[in-house]
Parts: C-alpha cells; structure tokens; sequence
C-alpha cells in the first residue's frame, strides 16, 4: 500500500512538472508507465500475499515471498523517492529558467525564485516526513507493532493532515474556494 502511495505522489509530481512544460508531447506516456507500473506492482504485491501468509498484515511469512517483498518495496520505494524529489528540483530549474527569461525586474525574478523554491522544498519534505519513516522500517523488517513501527505509522498517518494544510497554504485557488465556503456557511448561520 505504501508504494502505491509513493507512486501516487510520484504521479502527482509528474503532472506538476509538465504543467510547466506544456510543450513536450510525451506526458501521456509518462502517465502510461507510471500507472502501468502501478498495476504490475499491485499484482505482485497481490500474488505474494497470497501464496504466503502475513502474521503481521505488513509482509510475507515464507522466505521467499518475504524476500521478493523487501527487494522489490526497496527499489520501488527508493526509486519512487528519488524520482519524486529530482521531478520536484526539474521543476524548480525550469521554472527558473522561465522566470529568468520573462522577467525583467531583479527583485520580483528573485522573489518568485524563492516562492517556488519553497514550495518545491515543502512538497519534497513532507513526503519524506510522512512515508520515509515508513519505508525505512518496511525495509529494515521491524513489526508493525515495534515502537519505531508505530512511529512510522504514526508519520503515514500525518499525511491526512499535511496533504490539505498543503494545499491551502500553496495553491490560491483552494485558498479562494476555502475562504467562499466559510463566508457562505457563516452568512447562513447568522440568517437563522
């Protein structure tokens, strides 16, 4: 479950990068193969869990399917990881590369920089705090039940908050929307 997570953000990623880039007319076969490997994963994963037991809910009982487990949910994950952090850094080069050319305005390039610098930063970071605990764990092969196990699902869990504060504090049209939402909710509560 966790990589399709990963490969989810991944995803996410990939079309925040080619919204800047809307020139290149491969996008499509980027998504291909990212929810292509997506499936092919989930079958795998499906297949070893049920040729092996689980006592733990998290990987195989047998040998082998274990192994196959760990390998495979180390360089998937690991790869997904890195991928998703090197797309977020293409996006902020080609933006600046954009910014650099437009703009003639120092003060204005250099603060737009920073913005997206940040943002970029942000979006990378709060991947690796939410699923790099969980991965590392999953890797090591610690129980689920394990206190560093528990802090990793605990991390997994901050997810369902850091996703939508996020998205409100980076994207002003969620800011916008938010903001209707509440000042309709409020009128209608005063008109009663």
């Amino acid at each position: 479950m966790l990589t399709l997570i990963l490969a989810t953000n991944m995803r996410l990623a990939l079309e925040r990068h080619f919204i800047f880039r809307p020139q290149y007319e491969g996008t499509h076969v980027f998504d291909t193969l990212c929810v292509g490997l997506m499936f092919v994963l989930s079958v795998f994963y499906c297949i070893l869990f049920m040729s092996s037991p689980s006592s733990d809910g998290i990987m195989p009982d047998h040998p082998i399917q274990k192994s196959l487990w760990f390998f495979s949910s180390l360089v998937f994950g690991g790869g997904v990881l890195i991928a998703t952090a090197v797309l977020y850094a293409w996006t902020y080069v080609h933006v600046v590369q954009m910014l650099r050319s437009g703009m003639r305005n120092g003060r204005e390039e250099i603060m737009l920089e920073k913005l997206v610098l940040r943002s970029c930063i942000i979006m990378s970071g709060s991947l690796y705090l939410c699923y790099f605990p969980q991965f590392i764990v999953s890797a090591v092969g610690l129980s689920a039940y394990s206190p560093a196990g528990v802090f990793a699902a605990e991390c997994v869990a901050l997810d369902v908050i850091v996703t939508p504060v996020l998205s409100f504090m980076l994207l002003r049209q969620v800011q916008e929307e938010t903001l209707e939402f509440l000042a309709s909710v409020r009128m209608r509560w005063r008109s009663k």
